[in-house]
Order: structure tokens, then sequence, then C-alpha cells
């Protein structure tokens, strides 16, 4: 008897055309992408009823979860029947009968395969509103995050597979978080913000934007790390630019076409601001054109703070501009994302006036007749030391949404209580000429044997780093 045809990948890599073809469709009305997705089509109907009659599992086994998202995607563009016969050939993965009946489904399995079942899930729920397709997502989240803990990164694999549940520390190694794992989890993130708008899921996005996204990505050559090592004593291994061509090449250049689709979600009456990344957003709103723009309110040279405005050296990255211009004076609700991290909102000034917040569900909401305006709020941020659930003294530095690298060979143990970190931690500043005037995020150790220096793991690039550390009593 013949061995079954095998596939692993072929199809996660034709998802990534198949996405970008319709995007094309979709956002620039190219009917041609749409023809050869068409046709593409056709072939994968051929193709997949001969599959079937082989093993009806061989056309959804290995990395082609996100193919059903495109079927029903397709289908909801064209309304063409064919969409719908991919649709019965592709949605009977093993993982969704897993789900149904509870527990854990997802350890041991491959990480990757799986997280794009997720958007298949989703998009077949808001395709068809069956609410099966709902509880699979529902379920997916559960085991993939709620049950499972992850790093404080936001990763929960290691060498491409999951971890078992809350036994994360077990799995420290130099093979953590592949690098497209970050980016389908923060797709999926993405489904459920905009099915509940719980900011929970914006939190978990924030989180992996600049512990995965940026991280993983080389500031020099903008090349891929495939694993993020969290093992003591970490280097990444970046990807070159002529011999490697690694599934996360392809998933890095999508990574950066994602940022816009995850800052502003916009209905009728209201713009929610979930990610407080220097922008510029035009939109229709109420019959009039609004643009928004935000940015980092940093002190520069440029604008000649140091010699008119002496404000006791206050600065913060989570001190945020907005400017907001309508063609025509225009009512709706500016929604602002208040962080998991925030331990105060620090201000709120409206056109030179404090402000006091309207907060609900967790956002500042602003509901007002808007012009030309310009906005002000800062965030208080503090370090927290997160633990490693099934190995409780190990923990990693993070302020904010950043994780903190610390700049040395291995776990060398922290003297001091990490319920207490800012006893632990000092800042390290400088002034300089350039646009930043002073580190962000950067930290130096307080009253250690040997004192080194902290980093945001976003910044590491070829140097030696630790993540985790040991809690050691000064007592």
């Amino acid at each position: 008897m013949a061995e079954p045809d095998y596939i692993w990948s072929p199809q996660y890599t034709m998802h990534k055309t198949i996405m970008g073809l319709v995007d094309a469709y979709k956002f620039a009305g190219n009917k041609q992408a749409l023809n050869i997705v068409d046709k593409l089509a056709d072939w994968y109907i051929k193709w997949a009823e001969r599959m079937k009659a082989k093993d009806p599992s061989i056309t959804y086994k290995g990395e082609s979860g996100g193919m059903l998202e495109m079927w029903a995607e397709l289908y909801s563009i064209t309304k063409n029947e064919k969409y719908q016969t991919l649709i019965g050939l592709y949605k009977d993965s093993g993982l969704y009968s897993q789900l149904t009946r509870g527990g854990d489904g997802l350890s041991d399995d491959h990480a990757n395969a799986s997280i794009p079942l997720s958007h298949s899930a989703a998009k077949m729920y808001e395709s068809t509103g069956d609410v099966y397709w709902k509880y699979i997502v529902d379920a997916f989240w559960k085991t993939a995050v709620t049950d499972r803990g992850m790093f404080a990164t936001t990763g929960a694999n290691a060498g491409e597979f999951w971890v078992p549940l809350k036994r994360l520390g077990a799995y420290l190694s130099d093979r953590d978080q592949e690098f497209c794992t970050v980016y389908n989890m923060v797709r999926t993130a993405d489904y459920f913000y905009r099915r509940t708008g719980d900011t929970r899921y914006a939190d978990y996005i924030e989180r992996a934007l600049y512990n995965g996204f940026l991280a993983q990505q080389n500031k020099e050559t903008g090349m891929p790390a495939y694993f993020l090592p969290l093992i003591p004593g970490a280097k990444k291994k970046w990807g070159s630019k002529r011999n490697d061509f690694w599934c996360c090449h392809g998933t890095m250049v999508q990574a950066q076409t994602l940022y816009h689709e995850l800052i502003y979600y916009t209905d009728e009456s209201t713009v929610s601001v979930m990610q407080y990344i220097p922008s510029c957003v035009q939109l229709e709103l109420c019959g009039s054109q609004v643009v928004i723009e935000q940015s980092t309110e940093i002190k520069n040279y440029n604008n000649q703070v140091f010699f008119d405005d002496h404000k006791g050296g206050d600065k913060s990255r989570w001190s945020l501009k907005f400017t907001v211009k309508c063609s025509d004076p225009t009512r709706f609700t500016l929604s602002l994302r208040i962080p998991a991290w925030c331990k105060a909102i620090r201000s709120l000034v409206i056109n030179g006036e404090k402000t006091e917040p309207q907060i609900t569900d967790n956002c500042i909401n602003i509901a007002c007749e808007w012009s030309d305006d310009t906005l002000f709020i800062a965030f208080a941020d503090s370090i927290e030391m997160e633990r490693l659930p099934d190995m409780p003294e190990l923990a990693a530095a993070v302020e904010g949404p950043i994780v903190l690298a610390g700049l040395v060979e291995k776990d060398c143990e922290l003297v001091g209580d990490f319920n207490d970190p800012e006893k632990i931690l000092a800042p390290r500043c400088e002034h300089t000429y350039s646009t930043f005037t002073w580190k962000q995020n950067c930290h130096t150790t307080r009253k250690q044997p040997e004192n080194f220096d902290f980093v945001p793991l976003y910044e590491i690039t070829d140097e030696t780093y630790t993540v985790y550390f040991s809690e050691k009593s000064d007592i």
C-alpha cells in the first residue's frame, strides 16, 4: 500500500500569497489580483478532490490552517459557490474536534500549524454567524493563552511546539517563541478585539509588538530571528539576506503591513485608539474628513526646551500628543485605551485645559465636537517582576509592556525583593542632541555583587543577554 502524500508547509506560504492578492483587490481595487485567485481556486478544487480520494485529511495536514480563512473571505467577497466547495474540503481539521471536547488540545502540538486554524474559525463565524465557530475560537484562546500562561514576551512555544500548561520554566531554551507564532497570535487577538471590544486583547497585542515584532527584527538589517532565545546567556540568531529564506522572512514582511490595522478602530461615531504608535490616520466620519495624528511628546533639542522650559527633568515615552483636524466641525467620540500596565493617568489636557477623564470599559472616552484640537495624555508605568508559574523563583523585569534584558552572560541572581523592583533597578539616563533625550527604558542594577545594565529586549542585536533571573533574598 502506497504511503499517503506528505504535505507540511507549502500551503502556509500559499496562504500568504493568496492573502496578498485578496488584499490587493480589497484595498486597491485590483481586479487582476482577484482573477488570479479565482483561477488558483479552480486548481485547488481539483487538487483537493484528488487528495480526498487518497486521504480526506491530506488537504488540511501540516501548516494549512489559514486556507479556510481565505476561502471564507473569498466567498464573502464573491458569493461564488466554488468557495463553499473549498470551505467544505477544509473545515474538518482534527483540532476543531479536540477543542469541542474541552481540555488541553494544544500541548506538544505544532504551534504554527494550529494558530491559523483560529483565524479560520474566527472568519467562519464572521461570515456565517454559526456559533459553532465562535465556540471553537473561544476554546482556542482559552487553552492557548488563558490556561497555558505565557512567557513575559507573550510566547508559549519552544522548538515550534506548544509547551504544556503552566510549564514555561521547564522550556526556557535558545529556541523559544517562533516569530511566525507571534504574528499569528496577534492576528487572533485582533479578531477577538474586533468582535468583543475587550481591551485585554489590545493589551496582549501591545506586549507582542514590543517583545516579538520588534525584538525579533534586526534593527540594522531588518532580518528576522526565527526564535527568541530566553535561556540565560542567550544570543539572537539572525537570518541572512541571501543564504536563508525561513517562513519568518515572509512573515516579517507581513508584520510590517499590520501595524495600521492595530492602532485605530472606527465605527459610525467612535474612533478607538488601541495602540500608542506615532501615526496618522485619515477618515471620513459623519460626512467630514477627519485627520488624527499621534506622537510621543518627547522633549528634544529642536524645540529648544532645554532653554525655555524647565519642568524638573520629567520625561516619559508614555507622554502622548494627539491632534485632530476636521474639514467641518464633527461630533464623535475619541476613545483611548488605558493600558493594563498603567498605574495612573498622570494628566489629560485638551486645548490647554486640564480635563477629568471619563472612563468606561478601560478606555478614556472623549465625546465632543472636534474641529482643530490638540490633546495631551500621560500614563504612569512601573517595573514589575513577572514570575514563571512552574518556577516562581525566576522572574523577568517588565516596564509597562516592555520586557527588559540584562546585559549579562548568566542568571547571576538578583539580590532583593522582586515585589519591590525599584530597589533593584535604577533608571539609566543621558542627555543628547539627538531626537530622544534619554535612554528609553534603560536601567542599571543597584547594590548587587556586580552591577550591570538592563535594556529593552527589542534593543538587543548581537549582545549576550539574560531575561529571567533568580530572586536572592538580601536577608
